[in-house]
């Protein structure tokens, strides 16, 4: 019987060595799974910080071209304001123009007609000092013949007095 026990107890403590020997061995793959996953903690920790940065400096440059569109934007309006006003003066100095050029074209058209009137003046001043020449002569007893050579002169004269 103590032979038997013995024998039991000895099982026993195969059984607890072999159970020991086995837990060692889970705990060093449990140490080496944990070691793993604190690596891949630190991996995924060192990933989340780096993406974070990028993040961060991401909503400035968004934040940065916010502004520079706001910027742009106003930039864009005032110049609009701008080129509204400057085409409204090119439109008043186009109509202006409109009207200068059609002042100068009725101006030019009275003046043609001013110095067609003074024209028909002279000549109507020229056939009359020419009459009233030849009635002088005519007064003073000049001939036919001679005043072909009076009238011209007379012409001269008349032309001179001009």
């Amino acid at each position: 019987e103590a032979r038997a026990a013995r024998q039991t107890a000895d099982e026993a403590v195969a059984r607890a060595r072999d159970a020991e020997s086995s837990a060692n061995a889970k705990t060093e793959e449990a140490k080496a799974y944990v070691t793993d996953m604190e690596q891949s903690v630190a991996k995924f920790q060192t990933r989340a910080t780096q993406d974070t940065n990028q993040i961060a400096a991401l909503t400035e440059q968004v934040r940065t071209m916010q502004d520079e569109i706001t910027s742009l934007t106003f930039a864009r309006d005032t110049l609009a304001t701008d080129v509204d006003t400057r085409k409204q003066l090119h439109d008043d100095l186009k109509s202006s123009t409109i009207e200068l050029e059609t002042e100068n074209a009725n101006l030019q058209q009275r003046t043609n007609n001013l110095y067609d009137e003074v024209e028909t003046l002279r000549e109507e001043l020229r056939k009359s000092a020419t009459k009233a020449f030849m009635a002088q002569n005519d007064k003073n007893g000049n001939t036919t013949g001679n005043q072909e050579g009076t009238e011209s002169g007379g012409l001269h004269t008349i032309s001179a007095a001009m």
